[in-house]
């Protein structure tokens, strides 16, 4: 019976947090310096971490974060074949 109740337990907060996080890719298309990217998580108060699959050829940012979409920004436009980003929103 204690097991089974630390087991529905932790099932409990695993699915709790499941609901916290959203991820997934996106792509900056060739020649673009952004892509709005919805995410869908429904929390105004989020973080979100990206990270390049390739060298992007300088800076690159978020902004417009809402409760679902973000813009991921590039200093110099994408390439041919664009720039792909992993990333990971977190709501608060």
């Amino acid at each position: 019976m204690v097991v089974q109740n630390n087991l529905d337990f932790l099932k409990d907060l695993f699915d709790g947090l499941g609901n916290k996080f959203k991820s997934g890719s996106a792509t900056v298309p060739n020649a673009a310096t952004t892509v709005v990217v919805t995410h869908g998580l429904g929390v105004a108060s989020n973080a979100v971490v990206i990270t390049p699959t390739v060298d992007p050829g300088g800076r690159f940012w978020v902004s417009a974060k809402s409760s679902t979409q973000f813009t991921i920004n590039l200093q110099v436009a994408a390439p041919v074949g664009g720039i792909s980003f992993d990333y990971i929103v977190k709501g608060a």
